[in-house]
């Protein structure tokens, strides 16, 4: 693009690693493109509200990148310790829109076994309750509606202060991670997780869509739900687009950018037609096909898939801005006011930052 050679009329880049440098003028607003209809479902619903900054819209996605369903955070429920332990049903809960964190916090807790007898609970010998990865964990912030991020008149971005609301549920989810039949991790390979979870040795498992990949010779049934609601006064459930999903930018040298739209819009729409569909019933393979629930379910997941500002820009934060309810290494932080208050200014310096450099670019 800074040779301005023309070479490229269409890039597909990981979020957090090519928005940042949408700052630097490089692409079109994806808003002032006619053919790029935002309101179809084929797109991420409300990124002109959560990831445009002031009316422009760099970035986008939509159905064209599978990484958009394979890497969306779930929750997967063993159905046959639902069953042993005559637990009411996730399912029913979500319909419902009582699946909140009190409930996976309250059904979890049911589910705990020392089965080799050792006096001690080891992943991979004992029973546990809940089971997750780091990295899908954290979107319990946008699942809960956990937000350290406002918009003012003029849609652009500034720091609030922390609600009395999400400390409470901040010090909820860490005593929930400090309990011994739940466990953390991070760094493993994602079918070694899965694994554990497929051997029946987890009740729920946080892991994004992909682990499906992983679970197909399981015996048991196992189910799939979204991240919970912080409770049952939310109206909607959220479920973050993951930050490594290919997104479409369209540089400024495009040599047609009316056709370039074009494409965008074909391409997610038959996507959403066609390819969609068929990554459903090959990854869920029969499952998919006798479970309604299922299909059900991954309906919910997609139409409440949206991209989070502290999400989409979180590589341009340090420390990261994502990451304010705990995980499993934050038990030692365990004064979320503080952390908060220690970090504040520097977030807000690099959202003016990213602010300035918004209004600076000609759209």
């Amino acid at each position: 693009i800074m040779a301005n050679d023309g070479a490229y009329d269409l890039i597909s880049g990981t979020m957090v690693c090519v928005l940042p440098i949408a700052a630097e003028g490089y692409f079109l607003n994806a808003l002032d493109l006619e053919h790029i209809q935002f309101e179809n479902p084929w797109w991420v619903q409300d990124m002109k509200e959560k990831l445009a900054i002031g009316g422009k819209l760099f970035g986008f996605v939509g159905d064209a990148s599978l990484s958009l369903y394979k890497d969306l955070s779930v929750i997967y429920f063993n159905q046959k310790l639902i069953a042993d332990y005559d637990l009411e049903d996730p399912y029913a809960l979500v319909i419902d829109g009582k699946w909140t964190v009190d409930k996976v916090l309250e059904m979890a807790a049911a589910v705990s076994s020392d089965v080799n007898g050792d006096g001690k609970m080891t992943i991979g010998d004992d029973l546990f309750g809940y089971y997750y990865h780091a990295v899908p964990q954290r979107t319990w912030q946008t699942a809960t509606e956990f937000s350290s991020i406002a918009y003012d008149d003029h849609d652009m971005p500034y720091m609030t202060p922390l609600q009395d609301r999400d400390t409470e549920l901040f010090f909820k989810v860490l005593d929930f991670f400090e309990r011994e039949n739940v466990v953390g991790i991070d760094g493993i390979p994602h079918p070694d997780i899965c694994a554990v979870f497929a051997a029946d040795q987890v009740l729920f498992l946080n892991e994004f869509l992909y682990g499906t990949d992983y679970l197909r010779d399981m015996k048991s049934d196992f189910g799939i739900v979204p991240q919970p609601k912080r409770d049952e006064a939310q109206t909607q459930y959220h479920t973050q687009v993951g930050t490594s999903t290919s997104t479409f930018f369209i540089p400024t040298t495009v040599s047609d950018a009316e056709l370039t739209s074009m494409v965008c819009e074909a391409l997610s729409y038959y996507s959403w037609l066609e390819v969609i569909p068929a990554y459903y019933e090959v990854a869920l393979k029969e499952k998919y096909n006798r479970d309604d629930a299922v299909k059900e379910m991954l309906n919910i997941i997609r139409d409440s898939a949206e991209v989070n500002f502290t999400f989409a820009y979180s590589t341009m934060f340090n420390p990261s801005i994502n990451e304010l309810l705990p995980s499993y290494w934050q038990k030692a932080n365990n004064d979320v006011a503080s952390w908060y208050a220690k970090n504040e200014k520097s977030w807000t310096k690099t959202i003016e930052s990213i602010v300035e450099q918004y209004q600076d670019i000609e759209s």
